[in-house]
């Protein structure tokens, strides 16, 4: 119960987000203003913030595990992520959009608030730590994923790896090994802009959710078993393949909570970036993501209990 409390606290912020999106209280362009806000300040505060940790072999150690065991899966995610659209006959141009959905969940909007919920303030450090793949990945070969099915071709530049979620993780994990505090005003602005990024975040997928028509984006059998493969399959496969290697604790809880997000809020602008099939991209965000009201309790109660 107390599980399904936190989650339901997070759900009914996403209801209240959709309801405001539906009655119109959001401006033109504030839904991807909220986003950039959320993406370039907030959660960059947050990360940095829960990297204020005294220094501790024991934590560095923990954390390179976690870094390691990041890699491992997201390698994983990747073949498990190709296979899955050709075993449902996936037409060539859903099958980067399916793939790319089965690989990336969506870490920052909903991984980081579930695990705080769950977990506390301090198992944000690990989720940063664990997500730094995520952000290496999606724009250069997950992007790749998609391009290669939509007609606008990738364009590799070393700038795909930069964005403000690697740099502030790079910026909180040397502030923790040189063991520096930020300094009074300082760390307590920083402390309280990431306090804000899970009640944003819950708001913004709500009014994400409002700008479509949702029964329009319920139509399509391949997103429905994908969004079970992301949310249920991923998280199992995570949980047990982790716990026969005898993890436990944050390195165990972390990486399974993150992959029993649904597919990336970011899915359907990628898409759209590479020309490849959007509205395969915006049904697999939607189902995915409603789907999560039940889905998340659930796998919280019987595998992610603290």
């Amino acid at each position: 119960m107390a599980v399904f409390n936190q989650i339901a606290i997070l759900f009914i912020l996403i209801l209240t987000g959709w309801a405001a999106g539906k009655l119109k209280l959001f401006p033109d362009k504030a839904v991807s203003g909220m986003s950039k806000l959320l993406m370039d300040v907030t959660m960059p505060a947050l990360i940095i913030s829960s990297m204020q940790r005294p220094f501790s072999l024991e934590l560095l150690g923990e954390s390179l595990s976690m870094l390691g065991i990041s890699f491992a899966i997201y390698g994983a995610s990747f073949a498990i992520g190709a296979v899955v659209p050709i075993l449902l006959r996936a037409r060539r141009g859903e099958r980067g959009v399916l793939g790319y959905a089965i690989v990336f969940s969506n870490v920052g909007f909903m991984g980081f608030p579930v695990i705080e919920a769950l977990y506390g303030h301090d198992a944000i450090f690990r989720a940063a730590i664990y997500n730094i793949p995520f952000n290496l990945f999606s724009y250069s070969l997950g992007a790749y994923m998609l391009a290669r099915d939509g007609k606008k071709p990738l364009r590799f530049s070393p700038m795909l790896f930069v964005n403000p979620n690697v740099a502030a993780a790079v910026i909180g994990f040397v502030l923790f090994i040189a063991g520096i505090t930020l300094p009074g005003p300082l760390g307590g602005a920083v402390e309280l802009a990431g306090s804000t990024t899970t009640p944003l975040s819950m708001l913004l997928i709500g009014a994400m959710l409002s700008q479509g028509s949702i029964l329009g984006n319920l139509g399509k059998p391949r997103v429905w078993a994908v969004s079970v493969v992301r949310l249920l399959v991923m998280p199992v496969l995570v949980y047990f393949g982790l716990k026969a290697t005898g993890a436990h604790g944050y390195v165990l809880l972390v990486p399974a909570a993150i992959a029993a997000m649904p597919v990336a809020a970011n899915t359907p602008i990628m898409a759209e970036s590479y020309e490849a099939d959007s509205l395969t991209a915006s049904s697999a965000v939607t189902v995915s993501t409603l789907l999560s009201a039940a889905s998340i309790p659930l796998i919280a109660a019987f595998l992610l209990k603290p």
